[in-house]
């Protein structure tokens, strides 16, 4: 079973890279049809790019066909292991996502996820159902339920975290990059003692948590992740010994998710 799962990742990363470079040729097509363009001399060159995409700006059907029969020998060789929710993923990927119904695959889930067609029926029937306002505004339960909608989110997240109640609490906030910030500029660095140390793999918005460390006097340190891994048990006593001679401070340490 584990020598299948293995077999079926290496042919899933197959379908994806010819997907990729079928992408990235596309691309370059396009770009030397909008270089050609420019010059009455290319026509001809112009004229082959433009018919190599078959008027696709990704992907000419070509590449569709060799895709979809990749994917198909895929699906048929390894459908046994449960691949595909059992051959429904289509399936869910129209009727949740039908923004996506023309081939267009989605990679940027990190940055902004997509909504699906349940959320925004979901959503449309709750605000045509409730009232929400400003939740500072204090209208009232009967009349706002603004209030009651932020205090179950709070509930939900600290549940789903499990955090105790009386020990965390949930701040909203805009996004991630404003999360982050606020924490920066919250945390209690103590100068010339606190550390913000941080792996040489991390989002940007993250990061800017050290200007911050660095304006209020803290230290920072990059750390690469094997050091996360390879650790020296002797160094792990003299840094604990070192803290216990600086006193009582807070240190932070990002990492990415």
């Amino acid at each position: 079973m584990k020598r299948d799962a293995h077999r079926a990742i290496e042919r899933l990363l197959q379908v994806l890279w010819t997907a990729c470079l079928a992408t990235a040729r596309t691309i370059l097509y396009w770009v030397l049809g909008r270089r050609c363009s420019l010059s009455d001399d290319s026509a001809g060159a112009c004229q082959q790019s433009k018919s190599t995409s078959n008027g696709s700006f990704w992907l000419s059907e070509s590449d569709n066909a060799l895709i979809a029969q990749q994917e198909a020998n895929f699906t048929a060789e390894y459908s046994h292991l449960g691949y595909g929710y059992s051959n429904s993923l289509q399936a869910l990927r129209s009727q949740h996502f039908p923004q996506l119904s023309r081939g267009t695959v989605y990679l940027d889930h990190a940055a902004a996820t997509l909504y699906s067609a349940e959320q925004l029926l979901a959503a449309n029937a709750e605000l045509s159902q409730h009232l929400f306002a400003n939740p500072h505004s204090q209208l009232g339960a009967e009349l706002d339920s603004t209030a009651t909608a932020i205090e179950q989110l709070r509930q939900m997240t600290l549940s789903m975290l499990n955090a105790p109640a009386d020990e965390y609490e949930v701040i909203i906030t805009s996004g991630a990059t404003a999360a982050l910030k606020l924490a920066g500029e919250c945390f209690p660095w103590t100068p010339g003692h606190s550390t913000c140390a941080y792996t040489t793999v991390n989002h940007n918005s993250a990061l800017g948590i050290r200007q911050l460390a660095a304006a209020a006097g803290a230290q920072t340190q990059a750390v690469d992740l094997q050091q996360l891994v390879i650790r020296d048990p002797q160094q792990q006593q003299q840094q604990g010994q070192q803290q216990q001679d600086q006193g009582s401070c807070y240190s932070m340490f990002i990492v990415p998710a």
